[in-house]
């Protein structure tokens, strides 16, 4: 038998007691009891338990699991009784506006429009808008035409960052093909830092005559378009009234009328 108060064997010679949680014998000496004491001790309260050093650091383990158990259920109940009572003041509004016969004001967009544009945006995150890029011979099958244009898109991609991988793009051509002009070209990317770092880089382009045509963009959604186009309208009715260095700049990702002082 070894104590486990001090890890040596327990001889039968020895006076010992057994722990009351794991029932193995501990020398006397480790514990700094007699017999006599032990058995005095007992007789005057049954409740009082002879514990190893060992069962002593589970249980006071036990006490903090406790404790802690204790806190996050607090913590968890408070949480709870602020989502009800939140939940119960929608409700009292949701109520409010149906006695009322409350109608949604027109000039406040949609919920559910607001989601979708959400979500159009989020799909739209890794992709790039190339304008201006010449179209492939019809003559040409349309992988050799597909290969050809993927050539063209990686070498125009690099030039505008350096930080960008090729590996596995994927381009589409937009719209109905019409001899003379030059469809957009939509570019699949892999994350949103690269669509920032190559629309960030257009201005490099410029550097190169085969490019300085050629133009790049976010992929915008319809509504982005035509808040975009009537800002536009906005600026050039300023300038026709008399307003200078007006110029669209970005913001967040949100376009805005800004006075460019030279």
């Amino acid at each position: 038998m070894i104590c486990p108060n001090c890890d040596n064997s327990v001889k039968t010679n020895e006076t010992s007691f057994q722990c009351d949680a794991c029932q193995k014998h501990l020398h006397a000496k480790c514990i700094g009891l007699s017999e006599n004491d032990v058995k005095m001790t007992r007789s005057k309260s049954k409740s009082i338990k002879l514990i190893c050093n060992s069962c002593e650091k589970n249980l006071n383990a036990l006490s903090d699991l406790k404790s802690l158990i204790s806190n996050i259920r607090a913590e968890f109940t408070s949480s709870l009784d602020d989502l009800k009572t939140t939940f119960q003041q929608q409700i009292n509004d949701l109520k409010s506006m149906i006695n009322n016969h409350h109608q949604p004001n027109p000039a406040q967009p949609n919920f559910e429009d607001v989601v979708q544009e959400v979500v159009e945006r989020q799909k739209r995150s890794k992709n790039v808008m190339i304008y201006n890029v010449p179209e492939q011979p019809e003559t040409m099958s349309r992988d050799e035409r597909l290969m050809s244009e993927t050539t063209d898109i990686s070498n125009i991609l690099q030039v505008a960052s350096n930080d960008v991988n090729i590996a596995n793009i994927r381009l589409q051509r937009l719209g109905k093909f019409i001899p003379g002009r030059c469809r957009p070209i939509k570019v699949f990317l892999q994350s949103e830092v690269e669509v920032l770092n190559i629309v960030r880089g257009a201005k490099n382009l410029s550097t190169r005559d085969i490019y300085k045509n050629v133009r790049l963009s976010f992929d915008k959604t319809p509504k982005q378009l035509g808040n975009l186009k009537l800002l536009k309208s906005q600026m050039l009715e300023r300038i026709n009234n008399g307003e200078t260095g007006l110029k669209i700049r970005h913001f967040n990702g949100v376009p805005r009328i800004i006075r460019h002082l030279n």
